[in-house]
């Protein structure tokens, strides 16, 4: 399973589980992702959380995905790398 480094390049449960996982590895944000009943997978951060269902490969269709995506972005998931790491050195030097 390769991880996804773009959220708008993800279109079922394992491209989100791994875009997620690979968000929390990275330390981008504070996320916590546990398994729910079934396939559901929640992921929570301090902005709130996101549930959504996990069933391999089998894709979503246009609207459950772009309900998802929207979802992450709230929650703080969806925080572009390269304006996290330019907002970084941005404070560090005081600018």
């Amino acid at each position: 399973m390769s991880r996804k480094a773009d959220l708008d390049r993800c279109c079922n449960g394992d491209d989100f589980m791994s875009y997620a996982q690979a968000k929390v590895k990275d330390g981008v944000c504070n996320a916590r992702i546990r398994h729910a009943d079934g396939s559901h997978v929640i992921v929570t951060t301090d902005l709130g959380g996101a549930v959504f269902t996990d069933h391999g490969h089998k894709s979503y269709g246009k609207g459950l995905r772009r309900k998802v995506i929207n979802m992450f972005k709230v929650i703080g998931l969806g925080v572009l790398i390269a304006g996290f790491v330019y907002a970084n050195e941005v404070l560090s030097k005081g600018v």
